[in-house]
């Protein structure tokens, strides 16, 4: 359990260190954006119940056990879209209403 503290922590970091090269106006969006990349969890193998970030399990597959599946990156596929999705609501109705 910890482990996912300081994981969660060192993304954050990572996060906000990159969102300082985007424009003052969107850095919020970045940092969202490459939060939803380094938090979005899969599962290691089927049969099991271990949960790792989706983005390592995939190039660990693929680097490491050359074996290029897309298995891994499904999570990815569902979260990116509403994250974003969620990310322009926000957006919209923060410069609608302050």
């Amino acid at each position: 359990m910890i482990f996912w503290f300081i994981y969660f922590f060192s993304s954050y970091v990572i996060s906000y260190t990159f969102s300082l090269l985007a424009p003052r106006k969107v850095r919020t969006e970045v940092i969202l954006i490459i939060l939803i990349f380094f938090l979005t969890p899969s599962l290691i193998e089927i049969s099991s119940n271990k949960l790792a970030p989706a983005l390592f399990v995939f190039l660990f597959d693929l680097f490491l056990e050359n074996n290029f599946s897309t298995r891994s990156l499904r999570p990815l596929l569902i979260s990116i879209p509403i994250g974003s999705l969620l990310v322009i609501l926000a957006s919209l109705l923060k410069r609608k209403y302050v």
